[in-house]
């Protein structure tokens, strides 16, 4: 999506046999300037909604407008549903209630001021049944000690202008796990960013572009699937806005995050080998990973589960660049990964239960929403047990561009996943499962319900690889094998079966049973004989 232009065009992949190429699903046009997109199933129908953030005519706020999904394809441009305005602040999407439907949190014009109040909740009351009721309530929001939490936090004074000098790295969160056994790590490392890219004079934190300017976050992913997240960033230097990869590496001596003496558990280190498409680039202004190579042929799904949709995994992340254009080489430009990592991955998405239909047997395939979380644990080819968590959609806002699913690698392994935990954001006692044995290299879809008591929904699917044919073939061989010897064996019994065996065969089979059966009643009688002695 171009988010600064006033047409707003959705794109497909396509996979041609030797390059990738993108078409132009569909476009319309919204009339003011765009600041943001949330994706996400706002009437909990199934099927994509997409809130849009523009400019308003008021100084100081933001005009939302929601463009709900057609049943037909596509989006319902001529009825959108219009959402109270909020402040310049952009809205975090939130289940605050628990009932699986996406609330917003923000400051409106008139509560920005209120000391007691600054926060107001968009809650989420949308009724299918009623068009004509609105699609948020306006109402405050009240601490509770369910599950949704809100970490809301104010930078410092800092330089008004887009560089920093210094940035704080988080360390991988399994660190805490070592907290909690015993060992007591510190969660936070901190050094100079002259330290880790010593050509860069800055790290680029504002997309100057957009008025007022947008915040850029670091992009957190798993690049070469060891289980650690290694980091997508833009430094400057003079005119140049240069990505860099920055991976996480075990500690070594000189390694920056680790001691003198390379003492400490992980490291960082920006990656050379390989990265020239990405240190060629001048004009960066945004970065984001995806997977360009996922296919999802089918968007519904029959009741019928052997119809289900087919989703052909992948288990790298590319990366996405926006660029400004000053080059002249484009706006974007996609840079896939090609590095063979001798590892193993997972997907996992989690959506609200598939309750609704669209047709007699259709059924939409559904919407991943901000909330759902994971954790893991692995064992390795050493044995040694390892875990890590990841959350779902964990930011929405200025034009962040994280994927719908969860991407995590799991490292070099030979098993299957120990434990998968699953949660949600549903107000229940309830409100996750556990998961074992779940097959690495596979995409794991979860529909928790809001009604107490319900089952959760859980669906597999597995990316089909140049191997399965040789399985195939040589599961068909074995059972054949297995049935001749079987029938061998059969033939062999002692015990006579002419009634449905051909004249020749019953009669060698008989004798042959004959025979050993003289043979048995010989070793038992010796066996007696040499009793009595």
């Amino acid at each position: 999506m171009v988010m600064n232009r006033l047409w707003l065009s959705f794109l497909l992949i396509g996979l041609l046999p030797a390059a990738f190429t993108y078409q132009e699903a569909s476009s319309f046009r919204h009339p003011h300037r765009v600041q943001n997109i949330v994706p996400g199933d706002f009437t909990h129908s199934g099927k994509l909604d997409i809130l849009v953030m523009s400019e308003s005519q008021t100084k100081g706020q933001l005009d939302m407008i929601l463009y709900p999904a057609s049943l037909a394809g596509g989006f319902d441009i001529d009825h959108p549903l219009r959402v109270p305005s909020s402040t310049l602040s952009q809205p975090i999407p939130i289940d605050a209630n628990g009932d699986l439907k996406i609330d917003l949190l923000s400051m409106t014009p008139a509560s920005k001021d209120d000391p007691k109040a600054p926060f107001q909740l968009w809650q989420n009351v949308w009724n299918s049944s009623q068009p004509d009721s609105p699609l948020f309530n306006m109402c405050v929001p009240r601490s509770s000690a369910k599950l949704t939490t809100a970490f809301l936090t104010e930078p410092p004074a800092s330089r008004p202008d887009s560089m920093a000098r210094s940035v704080h790295w988080p360390i991988r969160i399994v660190t805490l796990l070592s907290t909690l056994m015993g060992t007591a790590l510190q969660l936070f490392v901190r050094f100079p960013l002259s330290a880790l890219l010593p050509d860069s004079l800055s790290l680029l934190v504002l997309d100057t572009t957009y008025a007022p300017p947008i915040p850029l976050s670091l992009k957190l992913g798993d690049v070469n699937l060891d289980g650690f997240p290694d980091i997508l960033l833009i430094t400057g230097s003079g005119k140049d806005r240069i990505p860099s990869l920055v991976l996480s590496k075990p500690c070594a001596a000189g390694m920056v995050g680790c001691s003198a003496n390379g003492m400490g558990r992980r490291g960082w280190e920006v990656a050379k080998s390989g990265a020239d498409p990405l240190s060629t680039i001048k004009d960066a202004r945004s970065v984001a990973f995806l997977d360009v190579d996922e296919d999802v042929n089918i968007f519904m799904r029959y009741m019928i589960p052997v119809y289900s949709v087919l989703i052909t995994v992948q288990g790298t992340l590319d990366i996405m660049v926006q660029r400004t254009g000053d080059a002249g080489h484009g706006n974007v430009i996609f840079v896939q990964n090609n590095y063979y990592y001798d590892a193993f991955f997972l997907k996992a998405i989690g959506r609200p239960s598939d309750d609704w239909t669209i047709y007699l047997f259709l059924k939409p395939f559904g919407v991943s929403y901000s909330g759902a979380s994971y954790k893991y644990t692995v064992l390795d080819t050493s044995g040694h047990r390892s875990a890590a968590q990841v959350g779902q959609l964990p930011q929405t806002s200025y034009h962040a561009l994280q994927t719908p699913y969860s991407f995590f690698g799991l490292g070099r392994t030979n098993n299957y996943i120990e434990n998968l935990f699953v949660g949600s954001t549903v107000h229940t006692d309830w409100h996750y499962i556990n998961m074992e044995g779940v097959i690495p290299n596979s995409k794991v879809v979860i529909l928790p319900s809001a009604n107490e008591g319900e089952a959760w929904k859980r669906e597999l699917f597995l990316r089909p690889g140049e191997w399965i044919p040789w399985v195939t073939v040589t599961v068909v061989a074995g059972t054949v094998v297995l049935a001749i010897i079987v029938f061998v064996l059969h033939l062999n019994e002692k015990a006579c079966y002419p009634l449905y065996l051909p004249v020749y065969l019953a009669h060698v089979t008989c004798n042959f049973s004959q025979r050993e059966d003289e043979l048995e009643r010989r070793r038992a009688s010796h066996h007696i004989n040499f009793d009595a002695l």
